[in-house]
């Protein structure tokens, strides 16, 4: 965890679901801003 910003979405366009299979196996911390509502999750990701 070096905390940079490996991925960025403007949800403008009203998706719902982001792609992450161009990131490498890891550990990711997740953060959803939405309105007045942050959430933040910590992610595994393992292929």
């Amino acid at each position: 965890m070096v905390g940079q910003v490996v991925y960025s979405v403007d949800n403008a366009t009203g998706k719902t679901s982001i792609d992450l299979s161009s990131l490498d196996n890891g550990n990711y911390i997740v953060k959803v801003i939405n309105a007045d509502q942050v959430s933040t999750q910590k992610i595994i990701l393992s292929k």
